[in-house]
């Protein structure tokens, strides 16, 4: 076998699973097929682009293929892949790969087991490459059936997930009309490490919706009631500020804290209804079965935010991924998103305008907050940035909803 963990990608790829596997257990990575101590973790797609890390010798990881971060239209190639997995060849290939010398040697795993006594094999969950992110282990039953999925973080990315935990508390507790989230199984917060253990949302049966889920979304957001309020004294402009007070960038403080003044001097009095919203209800992140939506991910859940959030974030979403981040897309949502606000919120002119300049300042802080501590260092951000929310305050009112 070939060792390439001199390589600074195998390097970092090594790093991103001591989340799972802390020192003294010893990873190393090889491009080559072959014999050795530990257990053997296919790295997939390849080592320049690693999603997903399955046990070489498991024919019921294939189904963890099934939902692969990865878009759709490498659907057909990850179906190759889980074909080749489930009759036991992909491990015959020269594919890259990661040895763990005792995967059982981890406080996740022991989690994970503990949580779900019943898993049989453990596939790791990488997803797109982004700074800080969570790691995930999604748990399998003999026959493939999806059992679980953990997530594990140290040092500052815990905090995603004792929201996320904090947030399914909450919304378990008083479940909003439609919307599943799911149980949690186990959650253990020690050492400066924090796994969340949650069911996997699986559909049963057939759905009986399409498009946007506007019934579900105005449930989430009404699930403790609503209330009437000023834009200046809405709740998440409040954290908006503090939390753009405590950026370490300037430049990205500096003209934030702008926007933020400019759309209080702009709109400060007009009143807006807040409530409840997922933070990042997106096609990706839920399934349906029959007429309720099951939605995972919660970290980014808030409560008293602009009504309809939920929606303007969906159209955005999905609009970036189908056709890009040009002037013309964002002009697209703009219109999308007040007619969506009009008619499925019944919120138009003034009030619409904030809550559309609202959802750019929380997703572009949303950004920078991401990129803090990055070695890559702060990045300008494409579509749906400063420039959008400079041309929402100039042109304002737009008058295209009222």
């Amino acid at each position: 076998m070939i060792a390439v963990t001199a390589s600074p990608r195998a390097a970092g790829l090594l790093t991103r699973l001591r989340a799972v596997w802390p020192e003294p257990v010893p990873l190393t990575m090889h491009r080559a097929f072959g014999g050795g101590a530990g257990t053997s973790y296919l790295v997939l797609p390849s080592l320049r682009r690693p999603v997903l890390l399955v046990p070489a010798d498991s024919a019921a990881a294939a189904t963890a293929f099934r939902r692969v971060d990865d878009g759709q239209r490498a659907w057909a190639g990850w179906r190759v892949l889980a074909w080749a997995q489930q009759h036991r060849l992909l491990r015959l290939l020269p594919v890259g790969r990661v040895r763990v010398g005792d995967p059982e040697a981890s406080g996740v795993v022991a989690a994970v087991r503990a949580a779900v006594p019943d898993t049989h094999t453990m596939v790791v969950r990488l997803g797109r490459p982004r700074h800080g992110r969570a790691v995930v282990l999604q748990a399998l039953a003999g026959d493939g059936r999806s059992l679980a999925f953990a997530k594990c973080a140290f040092g500052s990315r815990t905090a995603d997930l004792r929201s996320e935990h904090a947030a399914l508390a909450a919304v378990g507790s008083a479940p909003a009309a439609g919307v599943r989230a799911p149980r949690v199984l186990g959650f253990d917060d020690s050492d400066g490490q924090v796994v969340l253990v949650l069911e996997a949302l699986v559909p049963t049966r057939p759905s009986d919706g399409a498009g946007v889920p506007a019934a579900a979304m105005r449930a989430l957001a009404d699930r403790i009631g609503s209330r009437s309020v000023p834009v200046s004294g809405a709740p998440v402009v409040a954290r908006l500020r503090a939390q753009v007070d405590a950026l370490s960038d300037q430049g990205a403080r500096r003209w934030l804290m702008d926007e933020l003044d400019r759309l209080v001097a702009d709109l400060g009095d007009v009143p807006i209804r807040c409530g409840d919203w997922h933070g990042d209800w997106v096609g990706w992140n839920m399934a349906r079965e029959g007429d309720t939506v099951l939605l995972w991910d919660w970290e980014h859940h808030e409560t008293g935010v602009p009504r309809g959030l939920d929606h303007v974030h969906h159209l955005a979403q999905d609009l970036r991924v189908r056709l890009g981040t040009s002037a013309a897309v964002e002009d697209r949502w703009l219109i999308a998103a007040e007619h969506a606000l009009a008619d499925d919120w019944g919120i138009r002119g003034d009030a619409a305008q904030a809550t559309l300049r609202i959802y750019l300042l929380v997703v572009n802080l949303r950004y920078v907050e991401d990129r803090e501590g990055d070695p890559r260092g702060p990045a300008r951000r494409d579509g749906w940035s400063r420039s959008l929310l400079a041309r929402m305050g100039a042109n304002r009112p737009s008058g295209r909803a009222s």
